[in-house]
Formats: C-alpha cells, structure tokens, sequence
C-alpha cells in the first residue's frame, strides 16, 4: 500500500520536470532580439558643439523585429556618475534576423568641452516589440573631451 503514493508521486514529479523544460524552450522561439551593434558622435550644426548620436540598432534573433522602437541615449560623467543630458527618440522598423538599421539622433545640448564621459545607447527601453533577451539592449563607451574635441574608445 505505501508503494502507491511514491510511485504517483514519482510520476507527477516526472511530468512537471517534462512539461518545465518544454515551456522554456518554446518561450524564446521565434522572437526577435534588438541590440545596439555600435555608436558614434558626429559634430552637427554651426557652433560645432551639437552633436549628432548615431546608432545601428541589430536583430540577432530568429524572427522579424516589427514596429515601433525606441532609443535612448544619455552622457555620465565617468566620476561620480552624474547625467550630464540624454534624450530618446522613437521610430518604427522592420527588421529580418540578421538585419540592421542606422538611427540617427540630432542632440541640441551643447557637448561639454572637457571631462571623461560614459555615453551609451539603449534600445526598446518601453519594451514595445517582444525580444527573447531584454539584457542585451545597451551598449556602452567611454569618451574623454579636451578642449571640444571628443574621442570615442572602440
């Protein structure tokens, strides 16, 4: 009689595991995957201190990445981490697996002259199209200005 319940119990236990491990793979298929493959920093405008932020956003998953998506962009000063300014922008997209597209941001703040900065890139901040990995959205540099002049490391 006690061998019952350890034998359904053993069974129930079996098929939970089975039906687990089915619903993982299935949640990530057929999903797109945005990520930032690279940014720069490009003077614009007559005071040579507006900028423009231009990114190429990229679909590494599995399935069309189709809608509206949005990008943000922001400046940290690299001690103490403070937001020097950031901006976003929205703009709808069709992109394949495999396929990439260039966003460009026109900036109106005026780039500070001196200082070590971080500047980084993110893309569906809002989460608007469904990704099968959200973690992969941001990508980072460091840049250093001297005198107006900015310098990206790669």
């Amino acid at each position: 009689m006690r061998k019952h319940p350890i034998i359904g119990g053993s069974i129930c236990a079996v098929v939970l595991l089975i039906m687990g491990s089915s619903n993982t793979v299935l949640a990530s298929e057929g999903k797109p995957d945005l990520i930032v493959e690279s940014i720069n920093i490009v003077p614009a405008g007559d005071s040579g201190r507006q900028f423009q932020a231009i990114a190429e956003i990229k679909n590494i998953g599995n399935a069309d990445a189709i809608g509206s998506v949005d990008l943000y962009y922001a400046f940290h000063r690299l001690i103490l981490l403070m937001t020097v300014f950031s901006d976003s922008c929205s703009d709808s997209i069709h992109l394949a697996p495999n396929e990439s597209t260039i966003v460009t941001l026109t900036g109106m703040q005026n780039l500070p002259y001196f200082g070590f900065f971080i500047f980084f890139c993110q893309v569906n901040t809002n989460r608007w199209i469904e990704e099968s990995n959200y973690k992969n959205n941001r990508l980072d540099k460091v840049c250093m200005a001297i005198l107006g002049q900015w310098f990206i490391r790669s």
